[in-house]
């Protein structure tokens, strides 16, 4: 009998689950739906995040975004100067790489980023 009391506490676990997911999904859609100054910042972490995984001090990683006039954002990241090298990778292919990863994030949002490594 004490297995027949325990299904209907695991029957109930998956309810709550699908309820927290539908609010993630609620306010994944207020991000998407929302006022486009609320995606800079999500964007600015994105960015400072996968690059502080790449450098040596990244306590010395900053970014901040601009919005422009054509409703686009300019994101400046700023390194440490001896690690510049490990962000822009052989050829430019890491840089390249972060580029496509933030424009892929906001491009679903209808926005454009540019990113700029600043010396």
């Amino acid at each position: 009998m004490s297995d027949e009391s325990q299904l209907p506490d695991e029957a109930e676990q998956p309810e709550e689950a699908s309820l927290s997911d539908e609010a993630t999904a609620d306010s994944a859609d207020d991000v998407t739906g929302g006022a486009a100054d609320s995606d800079a910042p999500m964007m600015e972490d994105l960015l400072e995040r996968l690059v502080k995984g790449l450098v040596d001090k990244p306590e010395e990683v900053t970014v901040e975004g601009f919005d422009e006039s054509d409703g686009s954002v300019t994101l400046e990241l700023r390194v440490a100067e001896d690690e510049a090298g490990k962000v822009i990778g052989r050829g430019g292919r890491t840089i390249n790489a972060l580029r496509q990863i933030v424009r892929a994030h906001t491009e679903a949002r209808g926005r454009k980023v540019v990113v700029d490594l600043v010396d």
